[in-house]
């Protein structure tokens, strides 16, 4: 039994009485409106804790979820008979009162306002509003004809961001309903006859859209909307107002800063931004911020922005900041005027929230390391270990604090129950220290995930101190863009979707980490450690070879690559080092053969110096070739020899012994029956035609110890196809891929 305030039970009994009724029955009564009026002049006073206790109540009944579906269904079912056709109907003008009160208790910042969020998300409203603004009345070219309508399509964009932003509703599910699709022509600059400019309409559209577009449609919409100088230019008129509130765009600053700073997810957008000099805007708006926090309490409550929160804005603002400094172009131009970081310092000292100092530190701790530019070809430095550096660390989490947080926590539980160190992270300003002496690093994915710059720096991070990456994915249609698809492209995710079992994905999740070699710390009876790690040793000798990034090829081995013991050689298995290890020249290659092409577009056909071995062997060769190469190819007989004379040394006893451990890797046996044409037609499967040439060697024997290869000595393998084969970035992790796909071959 629902116990009610006295101020508010007899308006909530009405409305339960309301709420039971079809809304055929009583949409378009005077007294629905009545009370609808009622309720919503109850929702401008949600500073109450009794108004926000009253309006939970009443939304926490399954009638009014109920009454609120059939609402949109009745406008959606029968269009020929829609109300929608008069926008002077009353089923119209009182269905907007409750449409305005349930966006007005979705927009607010309480908790009761994100618990009706969840309610909304979990009971699919968001898919029926989708198919409200798609009824024909409420089409771009006509809803801005007629103001109700219009004001009807504004409350529904604002009700599916904020179920967006609050709840775990995926973007795959926007994506689904077609949302891009739908939003596009509420953007345009199309004028329509007779109609007042919907800046409002539009900025509500783009801040919807900006959350669910994937890369290559934001690179279009920029291109004839340009929708990010869009954007900018209402917050420069937010700032210009004194309640920081754009009129004309009906939106808040506080809004529009949190709309740019999803933008920054693409880095083509940072770079329209910093065009645009948006780092004077951030400037400004955090000195605003500063003011606000310093005044005192009888001037703060006179302010006209009293309601505006000074931590909150600073923290939207530095995290602006933070996501622009993965751009070079933005360190440069702080470097030339560093009044800006010196303002973020001013203000880390200051009596700002917990939140807004972890931003600040997080953006001092990004500018601390050297950038690494995902996106620019060749810059590759880089990339995923296939087994981890440090077996007996701890496991940590990258995630976005938005949403998800209950299956991480849970997962995080799970993984402790499995004897895992999973890494409690109380601080995340020492999130450096935790990666120094991780075994991996669990990759949360979702949308929110590319949008947190701590995230970002987390694997950048994690890269550096040679950690493993292991990506979940949280968000069943979510696939990485830009710098993180670039890194993941070969990388095995697990699922652990609202539509996978718990249990079993956890388990999944179990054997990805024992795969790359993490050692649970599990305990028996007495509680002693079963699993305590050697003291001389943090891998085994046994273990993967372990992976540098190219950069660091030839140079003096790194602080994590010390602490291991040497390598064997038979984990180097790189067609050259085999070949020295096993006393064999490079024979000069016939003149006849000294025409064959290497692959068009990757490398220009040249004589080749004398070969020493390569900066990259870990091997000490016993023999230096004193011949020249006339040509980057080499005959079949040639290669052929050399690799299966090798074979048998190399990997009949130390490399089936590893085999073991890596079978999970392991290419189908099937490849060693392809011919060499088959090979090659395997080539054109993949993209990969244009190094058919500089490959004619290749058979299905030496395809398949090449795919073992790349396992074995992942840092030998892409070193050796820059080197041998000039081949780029782009192509390397291309031929990578294709290599870990054999495992399925026939």
């Amino acid at each position: 039994m629902i116990v009610l305030h006295d101020s508010n039970a007899e308006l909530l009994v009405k409305l339960s009485t309301t709420f039971s009724s079809h809304p055929c029955e009583n949409l378009h009564l005077e007294s629905t409106r009545d009370l609808f009026i009622e309720l919503r002049n109850i929702t401008d006073h949600l500073d109450s804790r009794v108004c926000r206790s009253d309006i939970v109540k009443i939304l926490d009944e399954e009638k009014f979820l109920s009454y609120y579906k059939k609402c949109l269904d009745y406008f959606v079912a029968e269009p020929k008979l829609s109300a929608l056709t008069n926008s002077k109907s009353p089923q119209v003008i009182n269905f907007l009162k409750l449409h305005g009160l349930l966006w007005n208790i979705c927009r607010q910042k309480y908790t009761e306002s994100y618990w009706v969020c969840e309610k909304l998300g979990s009971n699919s409203v968001h898919l029926l509003l989708w198919r409200f603004v798609c009824c024909r009345h409420l089409v771009a070219t006509k809803c801005v004809q007629h103001p109700r309508l219009k004001l009807l399509v504004y409350l529904s964009f604002g009700i599916l961001l904020n179920i967006l932003t609050r709840t775990p509703v995926s973007v795959g599910d926007y994506r689904s309903c077609n949302g891009v699709h739908i939003l596009r022509p509420f953007i345009s600059e199309s004028k329509v006859r007779g109609a007042k400019p919907a800046d409002d309409l539009k900025m509500a559209a783009i801040l919807l859209l900006i959350s669910i577009v994937n890369e290559k449609e934001n690179k279009s919409i920029n291109s004839t909307e340009n929708y990010v100088s869009y954007l900018l230019s209402a917050l420069r008129t937010a700032l210009q107002s004194p309640d920081f509130y754009s009129s004309n765009h009906r939106h808040h600053l506080h809004d529009l800063i949190r709309g740019l700073n999803k933008l920054t997810r693409f880095d083509a957008n940072k770079r329209l931004l910093l065009e645009g000099e948006i780092l004077g805007d951030i400037s400004k708006m955090l000195s605003i911020a500063k003011n606000l926090q310093n005044s005192k309490p009888d001037e703060f409550s006179q302010n006209p922005v009293s309601h505006v929160d000074p931590n909150k804005l600073a923290t939207e603002v530095v995290r602006l900041l933070w996501q622009l400094c993965f751009l070079s172009e933005t360190r440069e131009q702080l470097l030339q005027d560093t009044s800006l970081i010196a303002l973020c310092r001013d203000l880390n000292a200051s009596s700002f929230s917990t939140t807004f100092r972890e931003a600040v530190e997080g953006l001092f701790w990004s500018l601390s390391k050297p950038l690494k530019d995902f996106e620019t070809a060749g810059s590759l430095n880089s990339s995923p270990l296939s087994t981890t550096a440090n077996p007996y660390g701890h496991i940590v989490f990258a995630c976005s604090r938005t949403n998800h947080h209950r299956v991480i926590d849970d997962l995080k539980l799970a993984l402790r129950d499995r004897g895992y160190n999973v890494y409690i992270e109380s601080d995340r300003m020492h999130m450096e220290d935790a990666l120094a002496d991780a075994s991996a690093l669990i990759l949360c994915l979702s949308y929110s995930f590319s949008t947190s710059p701590f995230c970002r720096q987390q694997v950048l991070s994690a890269l550096s101190h040679r950690v493993a990456l292991i990506p979940v994915l949280l968000e069943s249609n979510y696939e990485p863009e830009a710098w993180l698809h670039y890194l993941l492209a070969t990388v095995i995710y697990t699922s652990f979707t609202d539509r996978d079992d718990p249990e079993q994905a956890t388990e999944f999740l179990s054997l990805a980490l024992a795969k790359y070699g993490i050692v649970r710390q599990t305990c028996d009876v007495d509680g002693a450690l079963l699993n305590e790690p050697p003291h001389a040793l943090v891998a085994s000798p046994e273990a993967v070879a372990f992976q540098r990034p190219k950069s660091a090829c030839g140079s003096e081995p790194s602080s994590a690559t010390s602490r291991m013991t040497s390598t064997p050689s038979y984990l180097t298995f790189s067609p050259k080092s085999v070949m020295q290890s096993c006393n064999f020249q490079f024979l000069a290659a016939d003149s006849s053969n000294s025409s064959t092409p290497t692959p068009s577009k990757c490398a220009t056909q040249a004589n080749l110096q004398d070969l020493q071995p390569p900066p990259f062997s870990r091997c000490s060769p016993t023999h230096t070739s004193e011949s020249r190469l006339e040509s980057s190819s080499y005959s079949v007989s040639q290669m052929s020899s050399m690799w299966s004379h090798c074979e048998e040394s190399a990997t009949s006893s130390k490399l089936e012994d590893s085999a073991i451990a890596l079978a999970y890797q392991a290419p189908s046996a099937e490849i060693k029956s392809w011919s060499a044409s088959r090979v090659r037609r395997w080539l054109e499967e993949n993209g990969l035609s244009n190094y058919a040439p500089a490959l004619l060697w290749l058979d299905g024997t030496l395809l398949w110890e090449l795919a073992w290869h790349r396992i074995r000595s992942c840092d030998s393998f892409f070193c050796n196809l820059d080197y041998h084969l000039k081949m780029p970035p782009q192509d390397q992790m291309t031929f990578y891929n294709a290599l870990s796909l054999l495992r399925d071959a026939t």
